[in-house]
């Protein structure tokens, strides 16, 4: 099977922003054509909290779409049923709840239930697990991010994780269980839950998942006219607590827990940092006995920002709470799940395992010769500046060592780099190079020029440019904003010099670029004369030839006339 997140070479630009964003730094850096990287996603690492889509600015990364699968589904003639999470409420938002079943109705789903009601279904079993718990604190396993950040990279922890599956998993086999040959679609805002429905752990789950957004996108394919759509209700039972599931502090609520900030017995918070935080304290032992159940949701507030939620007009945070909890409150004409709706605890509970990715770590020598490679050499050296998308400079080194990262990526080594290649160009280069600023004031000149104006930068920077050059043409580029070009002599040194003068606006600055062209100036010169020479020479010629011809002519002209006479006496003797 495709990863579940790839990366859209042509749109990778290098800016690490998902190397930055990802928590596990998940992130492989790889080259591609023409000298180019891009970044691509390891599955094997990936927890599936899905920042680096959210994140990318070019819109670079791609989350597998599982639509063609449903699509087939809806054609087969089996029925199928939707699956809303919790979230869908804030996530289709201004449209009503009852439309939005309408709308899927439209698209050929011939049930749309609730999932909210797998999330009650678990919490019934959750809240026996904690009357019998063995002095251990457990870790809610409804978010699959949290699990995989746990299974990966926290396997240590695996035992505290509750032993029950998710509610999309409860829901799914629930629905299945109650009608044979029923096919399921979940429908959410989480990249993670498709990879976990297509895990072997967990069995009878959903067929296929979809996102919000692909749904939405769905809904503006087929012209569906949400507006004109009349309400329609939800099938099966109706939820009641299980509605505020997707929220901070909503399990803690469905499971019947205390959900006051103060008490000590539980804690619940969000945002995979700070679920990151509470278990590297859960691992150090820093959090001992105490809180016994802990709620942890990757996504900051909880499901209500997923990934695959889309964009919702006017929807922060606490307006999207404030609206989940006005819909659980709202009066439905369905029966609310009680507690003889449910599936076997056998049927709703799971294992765990450990997933860790074995790497060899790099020694000290290892590190010390990455880092040696983008001139640090000291610890002085070493910035820290995150811009690589790692938190330090060690950091990005073992990455570099696992194949995880390129030396280039550190920006400072390679602004460096850039500048001193360009000085050197600067250097070296036999064009003069001349910068001024508005005023016409001299703010850098290259050796070049200082030996083309027979001066030294010293003198020369930080004095007006009219006391070297006439600054007409400086002035023409800077008014009129377009390339000037032109050739003139400067007696004082004798050369002969071309230049190029251009404005750069944003900068403010004039920038004069001069050719030393006296050696073909004197070839054309000298050509020139050799021309006018050839031209004197050949009307000498020309003016002689004319004369002798003339000449020429002139005693041809007799010779023939004393002949034309002669001949004429003679004519006449012969008549005679």
């Amino acid at each position: 099977m495709d990863p579940l997140i790839t990366t859209i070479e042509a749109r990778c630009r290098d800016c690490y922003r998902c190397v930055r964003a990802c928590p596990v730094k998940a992130i492989r850096i790889r080259a591609g054509v023409a000298g180019s990287v891009h970044a691509e996603v390891m599955d094997e690492r990936c927890v599936h909290d899905g920042r680096c889509v959210a994140e990318c600015p070019q819109k670079a990364k791609r989350v597998r779409s599982e639509m063609s699968d449903v699509l087939r589904m809806l054609e087969s003639g089996q029925p199928v049923a939707a699956m809303l999470a919790p979230s869908f409420v804030t996530a289709f938002s201004p449209y009503s709840p009852g439309q939005v079943v309408a709308a899927l109705r439209r698209l050929g789903f011939s049930e749309v239930h609730e999932t909210a009601v797998g999330a009650e279904l678990i919490s019934h079993v959750l809240r026996e697990l904690l009357k019998q718990r063995d002095n251990r604190q457990i870790i809610s396993s409804a978010c699959p991010v949290v699990v995989n950040l746990v299974e990966k990279y926290y396997p240590e922890l695996v035992e505290c994780l509750s032993p029950v599956v998710s509610p999309m998993i409860a829901h799914a086999r629930l629905l299945k269980s109650a009608r044979k040959g029923l096919l399921c679609v979940f429908i959410g805002p989480c990249i993670g839950k498709m990879a976990e429905a297509k895990r072997p752990e967990v069995p009878g789950g959903p067929d296929a998942c979809l996102g919000f957004q692909e749904v939405k996108q769905w809904f503006g394919d087929t012209s569906i006219e949400m507006d004109a759509l009349l309400p329609e209700e939800f099938d099966g039972t109706a939820p009641d607590a299980g509605r505020l599931f997707c929220i901070e502090g909503g399990q803690l609520g469905t499971t019947g827990l205390s959900t006051d900030m103060l008490d000590t017995e539980v804690f619940a918070t969000s945002g995979i940092d700070s679920c990151i935080q509470v278990l590297e304290r859960l691992r150090s032992g820093e959090i001992l006995d105490r809180p016994v159940f802990i709620e942890l949701l990757a996504c900051r507030g909880g499901c209500v920002n997923g990934p695959l939620v889309g964009e919702a007009p006017g929807h922060e945070l606490f307006e999207k709470r404030t609206s989940l909890i006005r819909y659980r409150r709202s009066t439905s004409s369905r029966t609310h799940l009680t507690s003889d709706v449910r599936l076997t605890d056998e049927a709703l509970t799971r294992s765990f395992s450990k997933k860790t990715v074995p790497q060899n770590e790099p020694n000290e020598e290892d590190i010390k010769r990455i880092l040696e490679r983008t001139d640090k050499f000291s610890p002085e050296d070493e910035h820290n500046c995150g811009a690589c998308g790692y938190s330090s400079c060690r950091d990005k080194a073992r990455a570099v060592y696992f194949g995880f990262a390129e030396v280039q990526m550190c920006i400072p080594y390679m602004r460096k780099k850039a500048e001193s290649t360009a000085a050197l160009v600067l250097n070296f280069t036999p064009n003069g190079i001349i910068t001024v600023g508005e005023d016409l004031v001299i703010k850098e000149i290259n050796p070049a020029a200082r030996s083309m104006f027979a001066r030294h930068g010293q003198e020369l920077a930080g004095r007006a440019l009219s006391e070297i050059m006439d600054v007409r043409d400086f002035i023409e580029a800077r008014n009129s904003g377009r390339l000037v070009k032109g050739t003139r002599s400067y007696p004082d040194s004798g050369l002969t010099l071309s230049h190029s003068v251009f404005y750069l606006k944003e900068e403010r600055l004039i920038v004069g670029i001069f050719a030393d062209v006296t050696d073909e100036y004197k070839q054309k010169e000298q050509l020139s004369r050799m021309r006018s020479e050839t031209v004197e020479r050949a009307e000498e010629v020309i003016s002689k030839q004319m004369k002798v011809a003339q000449q020429i002519a002139g005693l041809l002209g007799e010779t023939t006339a004393e002949t034309k006479v002669l001949l004429g006496q003679l004519i006449r003797l012969m008549k005679e």
